[in-house]
């Protein structure tokens, strides 16, 4: 859902792409982001939604980056493995919507 209220997470996304230190806070809210953004983004793609799926796997894309140097900054390389994966997969599916192609999303 659009709104401000969806500011929080990603506004963390955000900061830890910017090169900062990424909290715990914002761990944490980049994977409750992650956990609406891919129910939401099931949700359209079942409705055949690709304009919409492409944002929320946009989203996702933003959120995983979070993840991703949140586990790098604390040295943990399988978890920055795991966050590099899924936000390759994001990538995929958000280029896969925005190119119309529902069999590849």
């Amino acid at each position: 859902p659009a709104g401000g209220r969806a500011a929080g997470p990603q506004a963390a996304g955000r900061a830890g792409g910017a090169g900062g230190n990424v909290t715990i806070e914002q761990h944490e809210a980049a994977m409750k982001q992650i956990a609406q953004a891919n129910g939401a983004l099931q949700k359209l793609l079942k409705a055949s939604d690709l304009m919409g799926a492409t944002a929320q796997a946009q989203t996702l894309v933003t959120q995983f980056t979070t993840v991703e140097q949140f586990w790098s900054q604390r040295n943990k390389p399988d978890a920055v493995k795991l966050a590099q994966t899924a936000r390759q997969g994001a990538t995929d599916a958000a280029a896969a919507a925005k190119a119309g192609d529902q069999m590849k999303v």
